[in-house]
């Protein structure tokens, strides 16, 4: 499935279990040190920050909407060596990419990404059923057929999975005249 079709946010579920298991992971961790930021520990603890800088990182990269103020944020949290381009402290970046994915994984379960999901889905039924009915005029029935199907499947699906009971336009079938 093209990205553009796929599902916009993650399921709040998978963003919880994410950050669940980093946490824990950042948990057993500092239990080693006493400092927040994962510091002054030996070359095991050392490791174990990094990997664990990369998976929370990874996670931001994956969970969070491209160009939005969360994935802004995420990339403000990882502070750089101005000559090395190494992160400077991965657990400090550890700590603030928490308060990021936290801040995002709470309102998404407050469903205040929802209504942000539904319209941006609904810009992309009309894109595609405009499309369609392009092609179908100008070109052929076939392949408009098979957008408009995909277009309409996917984005019920989409809302019957926000709670949403129909979306806003529906493409009405109209045969072709014979010659």
């Amino acid at each position: 499935m093209p990205a553009s079709c796929a599902t916009l946010m993650p399921p709040v579920v998978d963003v919880s279990r994410q950050i669940a298991a980093l946490e824990a992971e950042y948990d057993r961790l500092r239990a080693k040190t006493e400092h927040d930021d994962l510091s002054g520990g030996d070359a095991d603890l050392a490791r174990g920050v990094n990997e664990l800088f990369t998976r929370t990182a990874a996670a931001a990269e994956r969970v969070l909407p491209r160009n939005s103020a969360y994935a802004k944020q995420a990339d403000q949290a990882v502070r750089l060596h101005p000559r090395t381009g190494g992160v400077m402290n991965p657990g400090g970046s550890i700590v603030r990419l928490f308060g990021v994915l936290r801040a995002f994984r709470d309102d998404l379960e407050a469903g205040f990404l929802v209504e942000l999901e539904a319209s941006i889905q609904s810009g992309v039924f009309d894109d595609f059923l405009d499309m369609a009915e392009h092609v179908r005029s100008e070109i052929h029935r076939t392949p408009a057929a098979v957008i408009a199907g995909f277009t309409s499947r996917s984005t019920y699906e989409n809302s019957a999975r926000l709670g949403k009971s129909q979306p806003k336009r529906q493409m009405v079938a109209r045969s072709r005249p014979t010659a």
